[in-house]
């Protein structure tokens, strides 16, 4: 490892990975999902008729999540559906979180 400490070399490998915010297409955040959170979903990637709909983490498990899925963030009419999370993390892509 070149004399190096094992907590240097990783250190600069975790910093050559990283790009400047210019160079990257999409800025990736780290997210965090609770129960009762609620996401206004992108029309162009999950929608209703050309609407956004709104998802509230009803439960959240390990590997799956089940939401309810609405076009009123308020309201009490909707479905329930149940998916993995990896489905879900791709639906919520490019939403915003508008209540916890």
């Amino acid at each position: 490892m070149d004399g190096k400490s094992r907590c240097e070399y990783t250190h600069e490998l975790v910093k050559f990975r990283q790009l400047p915010v210019s160079e990257s297409r999409d800025c990736v955040i780290a997210m965090k999902l609770a129960q009762g959170q609620i996401w206004k979903t992108s029309p162009d990637v999950h929608s209703n008729e050309g609407k956004s709909v709104y998802l509230r983490i009803v439960e959240l498990e390990r590997l799956s999540v089940t939401y309810k899925e609405m076009l009123e963030p308020k309201t009490c009419d909707g479905y329930h559906k149940s998916t993995s999370k990896k489905v879900f993390c791709k639906l919520i892509k490019r939403a915003e979180l508008i209540g916890e």
